[in-house]
């Protein structure tokens, strides 16, 4: 009869659900990368970052910053290997979506192929577009551009 008895309690009710929990799971958006992150990471990269200049919409010599489908934020910016001038610039610009940001590259590349003269190196990583001098050579682009694609 023991055997019984003990092979009867152990029946399970597999029925039965578990409780469920009113535990809310918080996820967190990745932080958006802005045009000062980047160019701390070029300089922690050890990257000859020289004068940096944000922009505003009041600075900003194109009249674009925070138009509609036009970049939100813009930094330029200068390599010290090369000579500083008004052409010899680099630039960051950060879009609100990839769409803007592929219509300004489209928009750049179209230029550079009308006036080879414009002609600078333009990569892009998800919503930054980085406008590097074609001064600098392309393993010194390079450099910039490894750097980008890791964010």
């Amino acid at each position: 009869m023991v055997l019984i008895f003990t092979s009867c309690s152990k029946t399970e009710n597999k029925n039965s659900n578990p409780k469920k929990s009113n535990e809310i799971i918080k996820t967190e958006k990745p932080k958006e990368v802005t045009a000062k992150d980047l160019i701390q990471k070029f300089k922690d990269s050890k990257m000859p970052i020289g004068d940096v200049i944000e922009y505003t919409a009041e600075t900003d010599k194109n009249k674009f910053l925070g138009r509609p489908g036009q970049y939100i934020a813009k930094t330029d910016f200068y390599d010290t290997r090369i000579e500083k001038t008004d052409d010899n610039y680099c630039s960051i610009e950060i879009f609100n979506n990839t769409g803007d940001m592929n219509n300004r590259k489209t928009y750049l590349e179209n230029i550079i192929k009308s006036m080879p003269t414009l002609t600078q190196y333009l990569y892009d990583n998800n919503k930054t577009l980085l406008r590097l001098s074609n001064t600098l050579s392309p393993d010194q682009a390079s450099e910039y551009k490894n750097i980008l694609e890791k964010q």
